[in-house]
């Protein structure tokens, strides 16, 4: 499956970050995380694996500042499945930035990351695969959203299974939050609705 075939959803966080960012697996999927953090996201970065040797690695997304933690997937048996987390100004109508990750496979859940405060968000790609982030920064992440590809492309319980799965229905359920991007900065509380994209049809949604 191309890229452009992956759906755009978010980002969630702040209006700000001049340095506007976006990575996405060519082949395969998100095989390593990088996540500088404190009281805030610092840094993010991303390695992708196509499972033949191949690897793509992101620049790093955001300041220097934070401790360092490393999630390595056992990509394809372990994919991401969904994010959640939070955002709030850094001062009193200040810049807004990501607090907090939690990053979700089809296995575990790993975090939280940085500082559980401010307005919650989440997605949850059900039938699908995280395979990309997109977002903004400067010295601390201020917003992020994800690509997802309808298809999830080996088997998680037959590792010799190498063909691309298609869902029983050709769609992708998503829990898509209320509204178009971008989510946050205004405060609140998102909600959800449940939607249906034809795997056919992903090319042509922009978020």
């Amino acid at each position: 499956m191309s890229m452009e075939e992956n759906l755009k959803v978010g980002p969630w966080g702040g209006e700000g970050g001049k340095n506007s960012w976006s990575f996405e697996a060519n082949r395969g999927g998100i095989s390593e995380i990088v996540i500088m953090h404190g009281w805030a996201i610092d840094a993010i970065s991303f390695k992708s694996d196509d499972r033949s040797g191949t690897f793509q690695y992101s620049d790093k997304f955001g300041g220097n500042g934070g401790k360092t933690e490393k999630i390595m997937l056992d990509w394809p048996r372990e994919y991401l499945t969904s994010i959640s987390g939070t955002y709030q100004s850094v001062w009193p109508f200040g810049t807004v930035v990501i607090k907090s990750l939690h990053i979700i496979t089809n296995v575990t859940k790993y975090g939280p990351y940085g500082y559980e405060n401010g307005t919650p968000f989440s997605f949850l790609a059900e039938g699908g695969e995280i395979v990309g982030f997109h977002g903004r920064s400067e010295s601390l992440v201020n917003a992020i959203g994800v690509y997802v590809k309808s298809q999830i492309p080996f088997s998680a319980s037959n590792p010799d299974y190498t063909m691309q799965q298609e869902l029983d229905n050709n769609t992708m359920k998503a829990d898509v939050p209320q509204g178009v991007g971008p989510g946050g900065g205004h405060g609140g509380r998102l909600r959800g609705m449940m939607a249906y994209f034809p795997a056919q049809f992903m090319n042509c949604i922009c978020m």
